[in-house]
């Protein structure tokens, strides 16, 4: 039983890196035990392990506000937010976000809801733009995101 959970896992690793692949090929692809994350400066994805079942609902619902008719898979929205950050870099924004987030970091660490601070965090432009690229992106290659929604299950 483990062999054939290495074996799913090795594709589903080659797939999530031909998806990228296929939306830009110059992008590099890691993985990692933690979250996902992007180094915009490499243009490297790092596509992480667990998924928190929770963040994914919270981004889900943000998706669903920026825009109802989004029904693409979280995970795949997840990859396509962290290459959307490569594709809307402004170094602007990234200083803005390091200050915003440093301040929802604090009232997280003085208790406050962890709900709101979460919905706060989607909202940094610089978030919030990374999101919408992946929005768009989803819904203007609904042939793309079909062919890779078995990187889901």
């Amino acid at each position: 039983n483990g062999l054939k959970e290495g074996m799913k896992n090795m594709f589903k690793k080659m797939g999530i890196r031909k998806f990228i692949k296929e939306i830009d090929k110059d992008i590099k692809v890691k993985f990692q035990k933690y979250d996902m994350e992007c180094d915009i400066f490499e243009e490297i994805v790092y596509i992480g392990k667990p998924y928190d079942k929770e963040n994914d609902r919270r981004f889900g619902e943000f998706v669903k506000e920026l825009n109802p008719a989004c029904d693409a898979p979280v995970f795949l929205l997840s990859i396509l937010h962290e290459v959307g950050h490569i594709m809307t870099y402004e170094e602007d924004a990234l200083k803005e976000k390091d200050f915003l987030y440093a301040a929802i970091d604090l009232k997280l660490q003085s208790g406050e809801d962890e709900e709101e601070c979460v919905k706060e965090y989607f909202r940094i432009p610089l978030e919030k733009a990374a999101t919408e690229w992946a929005i768009d992106f989803a819904m203007s290659n609904p042939q793309l995101i079909e062919k890779y929604k078995w990187l889901c299950r």
